[in-house]
């Protein structure tokens, strides 16, 4: 009878430690999940950074390229202005000349003022008068 008791106490610490084993194991198993919903949780919201600065680079992108624009806009703008003014220097550097050469041949005469605008419009009238 004492190798059955032994037996059945034998029995009983196996069985016992089966239990400690599973509860081991079901703790390792709920970890382990654990572990896994964070790193989903975190892929996904490395997933929704990303989107966001992409969609974020999209926007800078699109306003640099409309800083890009307009500053050219703008560049073409005052290269006009700035070329009209050289011309308009060049003209009246012209007429400056003009008005020397007159003054060394008649001192005595007044100088006469001409606006540039009225110039320019005395000039297009004798050549349609000229065309036609």
């Amino acid at each position: 009878m004492n190798k059955v008791r032994l037996l059945e106490k034998a029995v009983e610490k196996e069985r016992l430690a089966r239990c400690a084993l599973i509860v081991e194991l079901e703790e390792e198993r709920a970890a382990s999940a654990s572990a896994a919903d964070e790193a989903m949780a975190m892929i996904l919201r490395l997933q929704a950074d990303k989107a966001s600065l992409e969609m974020e680079e999209n926007q800078y992108e699109r306003m640099i390229e409309e800083k890009f624009a307009y500053d050219e806009e703008e560049m073409n703008i005052l290269k006009e202005i700035l070329f009209k003014g050289e011309r308009k220097k060049h003209f009246l550097e012209k007429e400056l000349e003009t008005y020397k050469h007159n003054d060394d041949d008649d001192d005595d005469r007044e100088p006469i003022l001409y606006d540039v605008h009225v110039i320019e419009d005395d000039n297009n009238a004798k050549m349609q008068d000229v065309t036609q």
